[in-house]
Parts: structure tokens; C-alpha cells; sequence
């Protein structure tokens, strides 16, 4: 019984001594710093939120707050500043204007009439430089026109409004006369005797009543006069024809025409975008970071004496048990 005795006295005293291994005599704690960041939102980037406690234990050292730092970490613009952009082509998703970035919110399309739907009047004429007359001439004209806002080109159907005189002008048109029996000393012509030429062919003395028999204008005159080919014969008489330039002063006339086209409406269409960007000028939530910078406390930390109480309270309670065992024991052996 004894032997066993020692041998429980023997293992609390080895548990005694890994107890103190465990927790072993306080130090001086090593100098150092500690830093603490919060994060909070305000409406001032100048706003300083303190929350930090004075003094904190950390892994069982004790540290004083020293000082406070404030920085910005990012904001955010709750008001908006708008921009409208109206443009015949499709808008952009985003546009910079003075260094601010706009982004397309809406969009909305609309068709903008350019020019009203109309009737419009096409007018044409042609100039005759000679006499003719409303029957002579046709009645009706195409014409083309150009639309001036599509630049597309139509044929317009116009009709004849009338004929009217413009003046006068003189015409040149020529004329044969035919020389019968060339080969005769003389020709006969509405009672005119004319002598032969061979050089020229003769018209002294008849050529109003050449000039009347081609139909020319009062006023009229023969300007030049040639021969056109060599003589010839048929049926046993002898020919040869002349070619006479004649000059005459005849009236002119003007045919107006007249005619009309539908031109279409021309449309557009147009985008009205709206833009929005923030607003620097407007209100603004700051994102902030408060760093608390802490200084290590030298000085003796608490914890190994809270061990030491502690180790030294065991050892009274293993001892009180020893003592209590020894003597149930001596009672047991008297017995």
C-alpha cells in the first residue's frame, strides 16, 4: 500500500512539473505596432469617425492607440446631370463632353416631315423659227424634271398651251430652177427674155416672179445663184439645172406646253437620346478608411501570472488529495 502511495505522489509531481513547462515565467513584452482600418460612408470626404478604443489587448499585450489617418477610398455621385442630343443618325451608347462621360439612358425615334406632299407645275416650250400653225405642231411634250430635295429624276407629260408669235428671222433656203433648151441663144420665163451665160445662170429681169413662185415672203431675195450639174437631155431636149440661194425674213413662233406631277412627302427620320452622367457639382457619398496605428504597452504581461496563481492553486488541491488518501490509508491498516 505504501509503494502505491509514492507512486501517485511520484506522478503529481510529474504533472506538477509539465504544468510549469507549459506556462512558463512572464517576460517583458517586445516593442511593436498594431494596425486597425474600419471602413464607414459620409457625405463629407472631411468627416473623421474615431471608433478605435484607447487601449486593446492583443494576443495577450496591451497596446495604446497613438494616432488616427482618414483617406478616401472611393465615391460614388447620387445626383445625375442630363444631356439631350436629337441627330439624323443612330446615337452612340456613350458621348464626352468637357471631360464628363454620358451614357444612352432612352432612346426615341421619330419621322419629321421635310417637305409636304404638293402639286408642282412643269412648263415647257418649243421655238419654231419659222411660220406655223397650231395644227402643225405637236400636242403634247415629255419633260424631264429633277426633284430638287431626292434629286430623282421624273418624265412629266406636258400639253400644249398655245401658239404664239416671237418676231422675226432671216432663213436661208435654197431653190432649183431648171434651165429647158439650154442649148438656145435665149430662155423665156412669164414673158422675160433672158440671154444665155454659161458661166452664170441667168436670172436678170424675173426674180421676183421666181421668188414668188417658191412661195418665199414679200421682202425676200435671191442672194446667190449656181449651176448644179452639167446639161443633160430628155426627150430630145436639152436641160440643165441651177441652184438659187434664197434670203428671206419670215415670223417665228413659240409653242407653250404646260403639265403637272404630284411630288411625295419627303421624310426624315430623327433620334432623340437622352444621356445621363453623374453629377460632380450635385451630391456625393465618400467611401472612407480610418486606420488606427497602436503602440505595444512595455511592461510585464498579466498572463504568466495568472498561469503561476493558477498552477499553484492546483498543487494545493493535488496535495490536499495526497494527504486525505494517506490517511484513509493509515485508517485501513489500524482496521
Amino acid at each position: 500500500m505504501e509503494n502505491r502511495w509514492e507512486k501517485v505522489i511520484q506522478k503529481t509531481a510529474l504533472f506538477s512539473f509539465l504544468w510549469t513547462l507549459f506556462f512558463p515565467q512572464p517576460v517583458l513584452a517586445a516593442e511593436g505596432t498594431l494596425i486597425k482600418t474600419q471602413t464607414y460612408v459620409s457625405e463629407s470626404a472631411k468627416e473623421e469617425r474615431n471608433d478605435f478604443a484607447e487601449e486593446i489587448i492583443e494576443k495577450g499585450h496591451k497596446y495604446r492607440l497613438i494616432r488616427t489617418e482618414y483617406q478616401v477610398i472611393g465615391k460614388e455621385c447620387l445626383d445625375k446631370k442630363e444631356k439631350v442630343i436629337d441627330s439624323e443618325k443612330e446615337l452612340k451608347k456613350t458621348v464626352e463632353e468637357n471631360g464628363v462621360k454620358y451614357e444612352l439612358v432612352r432612346t426615341e425615334t421619330k419621322e419629321e416631315i421635310i417637305s409636304p406632299a404638293q402639286v408642282e407645275t412643269v412648263t415647257a416650250f418649243e421655238d419654231y423659227p419659222s411660220a406655223v400653225t397650231a395644227e402643225m405642231v405637236p400636242k403634247i411634250k415629255n419633260v424631264t424634271v429633277t426633284d430638287s430635295e431626292t434629286g430623282e429624276k421624273m418624265e412629266v407629260v406636258a400639253e400644249l398651251t398655245g401658239l404664239t408669235e416671237t418676231g422675226t428671222a432671216v432663213n436661208q433656203t435654197q431653190m432649183t430652177v431648171t434651165y429647158e433648151d439650154y442649148d438656145a441663144a435665149y430662155y423665156e420665163y412669164q414673158g422675160h427674155l433672158i440671154p444665155k451665160n454659161e458661166e452664170q445662170p441667168p436670172i436678170a429681169g424675173c426674180e421676183a416672179e421666181l421668188l414668188a413662185q417658191a412661195g418665199a415672203s414679200e421682202g425676200s431675195r435671191i442672194t446667190e445663184i449656181h449651176w448644179a450639174g452639167e446639161p443633160y437631155e430628155k426627150d430630145g431636149i436639152l436641160y440643165r439645172e441651177a441652184t438659187a440661194t434664197v434670203e428671206q425674213l419670215t415670223k417665228t413662233y413659240r409653242a407653250d406646253y404646260k403639265g403637272t406631277y404630284r411630288k411625295e412627302a419627303v421624310k426624315k427620320t430623327m433620334y432623340h437620346g437622352i444621356y445621363e452622367a453623374p453629377d460632380p457639382d450635385g451630391k456625393i457619398l465618400y467611401q472612407m478608411e480610418a486606420k488606427g496605428t497602436y503602440e505595444k504597452i512595455q511592461g510585464k504581461s498579466r498572463m504568466p501570472e495568472i498561469m503561476i496563481a493558477t498552477g499553484i492553486g492546483l498543487l494545493l488541491v493535488i496535495l490536499a488529495v495526497v494527504i486525505t488518501l494517506r490517511i484513509l490509508a493509515k485508517k485501513r491498516k489500524e482496521e
